[in-house]
């Protein structure tokens, strides 16, 4: 079986996508199977040093594509089977395609969108390469119920696929490596609660606000840690915080590096992650795996994720966030049975398992 994969994703950045596409590709490096794969990137893509070990294990080539020709890429290179990792079917395989949906949040919530005309054209779009492949790969239980409700999708089409934890996330409490982090980023001394996501407005930071604007005098030594973009659509970190009027216990930070986000989990009192919409939830399985307490949402695909391993909440519910908050800072006993529960959640999530079960996707269509 020889399968297309768009490999583009993993060699764009640290985001989401890029960590699946960096995970798929280790986890069929661990299978030894008859199976050629090729790893399609656009071309003129910078190489990436960190996934040349895998670029000829058990059949893995890569293939700098010129997007003009990408179409016909299937067809010359005879693949059986075309995957698109990014909402895209960029070509196809004799046996059609398999398209991976992450989420549908600009489907379920248009208002956000950044384009100038909107997001009809993309909902288009999106249910036109979705009707057309042959199996539709979704993320969480959650994604595959919106591809059912948005786009119509019949279940039969669809298979959920989880996905592993990033690598490179465990407990970390080098105290040296750590006074240097604090000293880079502007930290104080005070403990903190971590928040994941920046700006983007599903991430709810605004709720994060205003919970820590009217906290209790048990919480008054906390200061919030915010990881992310400055600014979106959704606001400005920053500036919101000075309306707030809690500037002095908001510290931004921007986007880190993997060895510095592991630290601020690991001495993080509790990462706060009352998101709106996740199509998966990386950062819940990453603070779990670096022993931190977790708070979540009890919506979309929030609670597959973190399971029985996190205080869920309303994330529209502001003193139910916060009580979850209190009752975490005050109690050891429960921060300790969200760790001890978390280890053992984040071990259900392995990128081997993401890639047996996706070769059983692409096996199902080539027989």
């Amino acid at each position: 079986m020889r399968v297309g994969l768009d490999a583009g994703p993993a060699l764009a950045g640290r985001g989401g996508i890029g960590q699946y596409v960096r995970g798929l590709i280790q986890g069929f490096a661990e299978f030894h199977v008859p199976h050629e794969f090729r790893l399609y990137v656009p071309k003129g893509m910078a190489s990436a040093p960190a996934l040349s070990e895998f670029a000829h294990i058990n059949g893995m080539s890569w293939h700098p594509v010129h997007r003009w020709r990408w179409r016909w890429q299937g067809w010359r290179d005879r693949l059986d089977l075309y995957h698109g990792t990014n909402f895209k079917l960029q070509t196809r395989g004799i046996h059609g395609t398999v398209l991976t949906i992450h989420d549908l949040w600009l489907s379920r919530f248009p208002e956000y969108s950044k384009k100038l005309w909107g997001e009809r054209g993309a909902f288009r779009r999106t249910r036109r390469r979705v009707w057309s492949a042959q199996r539709v790969i979704a993320v969480s239980q959650a994604t595959a119920r919106d591809l059912q409700e948005l786009m119509g999708l019949p279940a039969e089409r669809i298979r959920v696929v989880y996905h592993g934890v990033p690598p490179g996330f465990y407990p970390d409490h080098d105290r040296a490596t750590w006074i240097q982090v604090k000293q880079h980023l502007g930290l104080p001394d005070n403990p903190y609660l971590l928040f994941m996501g920046g700006a983007d407005p599903r991430k709810n930071h605004r709720l994060v606000y205003r919970v820590l604007s009217r906290a209790p005098s048990t919480l008054r030594d906390y200061v919030l840690v915010a990881v992310g973009s400055h600014r979106s659509r959704g606001g400005d970190l920053v500036e919101t915080a000075r309306e707030m009027k809690i500037a002095e216990r908001v510290h931004a930070v921007g986007s880190v590096t993997t060895p510095v986000l592991r630290l601020l989990y690991s001495h993080a009192t509790a990462l706060v992650f009352p998101s709106l919409y996740e199509g998966f939830g990386f950062p819940v399985l990453e603070a779990m795996a670096c022993g931190t307490p977790v708070i979540t949402s009890r919506t979309t695909a929030l609670p597959e994720v973190a399971g029985e391993a996190a205080l869920l909440v309303d994330p529209s519910d502001e003193a139910e966030l916060l009580q979850a908050i209190v009752d975490l800072v005050a109690n050891e006993a429960l921060r300790q049975r969200l760790v001890t529960k978390g280890f053992q959640q984040v071990s259900r999530f392995t990128w081997t398992q993401t890639a047996a079960q996706t070769l059983a996707v692409y096996e199902e269509l080539c027989g």
